[in-house]
């Protein structure tokens, strides 16, 4: 195109040929010499404007993934998300990245790679722990009616002799 191979001839080829033909091409005249233009408030920062916001969720360990980028959310802001809740990552036209929560810049680190996710705590089968099965006198091993007459909650004492022959004859019988 035109014979242009570096940047400096670009720009010379706009300025000295083509802007003038693409201004008269396309240029439209205003129904009103009025300039309705209004000023920027002092208080507006054109960078908060001019920039590339995406909404993340916080992970459970306060970390933030945007464009496989890991950022740490850091314990000295006055106020931290909680795992899940909404922020914003923006990024401004400089390559600046702020996160926002609630409309308050958050510190940050930029963590090197992909957190680690932590192992859950091996059980060592020693330690486990095998669920206790009731004694043959145990109040769980005999009949509804003798549990609901209350003989083994010290009104009196049962010879296991007994509760086993009362276990055997409840599974003898027909109901």
């Amino acid at each position: 195109m035109a014979g242009i191979a570096d940047l400096n001839r670009a720009n010379a080829f706009l300025r000295e040929t083509y802007l003038d033909g693409h201004n008269k091409r396309f240029t439209v005249t205003a129904k009103s010499r009025v300039d309705f233009h209004r000023p920027v408030p002092k208080e507006l920062n054109l960078r908060t404007v001019f920039c590339i916001e995406e909404e993340r969720h916080v992970n459970n360990d306060w970390t933030v993934r945007c464009h496989n980028r890991y950022f740490q959310i850091l314990k000295e802001n006055d106020r931290l998300p909680r795992p899940g809740d909404k922020i914003t990552v923006s990024e401004w036209l400089d390559g600046s990245i702020h996160l926002l929560y609630k409309g308050r810049e958050l510190q940050y680190r930029v963590l090197p790679e992909r957190p680690e996710r932590p192992m859950p705590p091996k059980v060592h089968p020693s330690l486990s722990r095998k669920k206790p099965t009731p004694g043959p006198d145990h109040p769980w091993r005999l009949s509804a009616c003798i549990a609901q007459a209350g003989l083994w909650q010290g009104q009196h004492k049962i010879n296991p002799a007994c509760v086993k022959e009362l276990a055997e004859g409840v599974q003898e019988s027909p109901l």
